[in-house]
């Protein structure tokens, strides 16, 4: 196993302050923690740099794996942008949520998870998740959970919609996949086109194959009648942004960098 270099850790480190980092943020933190160790001149495609990238990352992952943390690579579900995040890939990723909240904001953030998996829409909105509280057995006040929930949009574990409603983020859905996957079976789908992890998305009418909403675009932008993936029955919600249909699904597992493509 190759040795990490003072490059490596400036990477690793940068990861492990911000959490989350965009593709485009990736990259040029690569090339600027490398700007010694790969000569720019030879190096003619952005293939190739992302090819430079994944065995750079490669290394560190093989470095850190065995302290159950790996570089994974996600999208966002409503846009597919990209993003890399330094996941902890034990079974009970909420744990390390305990290390910068308390433990009533960890109960506060399950009852939440809970409300997330069994809405129609994976959202809750913000007076459904203050009035949370009632249900937390020590006492907190609608004010700190809403400095709780703030924070943890601050911190990217999620995202407010337009309207207001909260949403678990890519970090979120990656940090917390297996978790997801453990503690609620009968409410995990798979995208029925990148087969990751689906909770906002759209869904066939007759089958149920559940596909993300820019996964759904990409697959049906060169179809004059768009049909299902899995079972080809005409696809009458390519415009829906939103669907709530739940079933059962197989497991899905996160990219390892050694699997990413740009």
């Amino acid at each position: 196993m190759s040795e990490m270099k003072p490059q490596h850790h400036v990477f690793l480190q940068y990861f492990m302050s911000k959490g989350l980092v965009d593709s485009k943020g990736v990259r040029n933190l690569f090339k600027l923690c490398c700007k010694d160790m790969v000569d720019a001149s030879s190096v003619t495609s952005q293939s190739e740099w992302m090819q430079q990238l994944a065995n750079f990352v490669i290394i560190i992952n093989n470095n850190i794996r065995p302290f159950h943390l790996n570089i994974l690579k996600g999208f966002d579900e409503d846009d597919g942008t990209s993003y890399y995040c330094l996941v902890n890939t034990c079974d009970n990723a909420v744990t390390r949520l305990s290390t910068d909240y308390s433990v009533n904001e960890l109960e506060l953030f399950k009852l939440f998870l809970d409300r997330i998996m069994s809405s129609n829409d994976a959202s809750v909105g913000s007076v459904q998740a203050l009035n949370l509280t009632h249900e937390l057995e020590k006492k907190m006040s609608k004010d700190d959970a809403q400095r709780f929930f703030d924070r943890m949009v601050n911190e990217k574990w999620l995202k407010r919609t337009i309207r207001g409603k909260l949403q678990l983020s890519t970090r979120s859905i990656l940090e917390l996949d297996n978790h997801i996957r453990k503690m609620y079976p009968d409410l995990v789908e798979l995208c029925n086109i990148c087969n990751r992890l689906c909770l906002q998305g759209q869904s066939c009418p007759k089958c149920m194959a559940k596909l993300h909403i820019f996964c759904a675009k990409r697959y049906f932008e060169n179809q004059a009648e768009p049909k299902c993936p899995k079972c080809y029955t005409p696809w009458t919600n390519t415009n829906q942004n939103r669907e709530s249909v739940r079933r059962s699904s197989r497991r899905n597992t996160p990219m390892s960098y050694e699997q990413m493509e740009e």
